[in-house]
C-alpha cells in the first residue's frame, strides 16, 4: 500500500504544478514568449 500512497501524492503534486503553471499562464504581466513556452509545457504534461 505504500507504493499507492507515494503515487497518489505524486500526482496531487503534479496538478497543483499544472495548476500553478495555468495561473502563470493567465496572468497579463507574464510576456508572450513565457506564455508560449508554458501553452507548450502543459500540452505536453496532458494525456
Amino acid at each position: 500500500m505504500e507504493i499507492m500512497r507515494s503515487w497518489r501524492q505524486r500526482v496531487r503534486f503534479l496538478q497543483t504544478d499544472i495548476y500553478a503553471l495555468y495561473l502563470a499562464y493567465r496572468d497579463p504581466r507574464v510576456p508572450l514568449h513565457a506564455r508560449l513556452f508554458l501553452l507548450g509545457l502543459i500540452g505536453s504534461s496532458a494525456p
